[in-house]
């Protein structure tokens, strides 16, 4: 979850985000390229690749790597993550205006940064640029926050994070009328000289369908191939929080029938 903000959570995201398997989540993808994918996988995009942790594990199995990210202060962390690491590049872009200098084997991207896109126009406009810089047959995978997550976790909950630096309240406001889930947060981080620092941040999210998702991909080009529940591809179910995507972009001369 990249897209938007991340100004002041960006130094603490990682020390935060202690539920997040990045092994687990790499061994997915690499999985899914093998079981899916037509044709050898070897440049990827990390679309939303926030501080570089997917970047530096998928980097140490030779693929080449661009992560694109609209946060400056995510990218920064992330170059200094794989700045000892062979073919990585990172742009700074909007996912909706993703501009690459080639095209891509397969694109991934995780942690429902695709929930950060505003409307389902900002969410067609993000598959058209990905199916524009993905090969024929190439694969696009990604994760979302399901409606289940959206009305029964984020709520109107909230949720407290920390460590012994990092404290943060998590205030969620989800409106339906709007599928908008607006996230306010209030972190507070300890200082060298043992004294804490008070800082805020907005965020939001936008809950996406099934219908919706396979609608617009399909209007991009692309074929949905499977849906999975978690990395170790489960089945997906109606209280699933997260699900993952399966996609293979149509050559440029086909349609799909989905």
């Amino acid at each position: 979850m990249h897209y938007q903000g991340y100004e002041a959570l960006a130094s603490f995201y990682d020390l935060l985000q202690t539920d997040a398997d990045y092994p687990a989540l790499a061994r997915f993808y690499k999985e899914a390229f093998s079981r899916y994918g037509i044709g050898e996988t070897k440049s990827v995009v990390d679309l939303g690749c926030g501080t570089g942790k997917l970047l530096a594990l998928l980097a140490q199995d030779g693929y080449d790597l661009t992560g694109v990210d609209a946060s400056e202060q995510m990218l920064s962390l992330a170059q200094g993550r794989t700045a000892s690491l062979p073919d990585v590049l990172l742009l700074q872009q909007d996912m909706t205006k993703l501009d690459l200098y080639d095209v891509a084997d397969a694109v991934v991207s995780s942690f429902d940064c695709l929930n950060y896109l505003p409307s389902p126009a900002a969410l067609s406009a993000c598959f058209d640029r990905v199916a524009l810089f993905l090969r024929d047959n190439g694969l696009f995978l990604f994760d979302v926050n399901t409606e289940y997550k959206f009305r029964n976790i984020f709520a109107q909950e909230t949720y407290v994070l920390r460590n012994d630096d990092v404290f943060c309240t998590w205030e969620n406001e989800f409106v339906p009328d709007s599928s908008i889930c607006h996230f306010y947060l209030t972190l507070f981080s300890k200082n060298a000289d043992g004294t804490w620092s008070h800082s805020e941040e907005y965020q939001r999210e936008r809950m996406f369908t099934d219908r919706v998702l396979r609608t617009r991909l399909q209007k991009s080009g692309f074929s949905v191939l499977a849906a999975f529940a978690d990395t170790d591809f489960t089945a997906p179910g109606e209280t699933d929080p997260r699900r993952f995507y399966i996609c293979r972009r149509l050559p440029r001369n086909a349609k799909c029938t989905d």
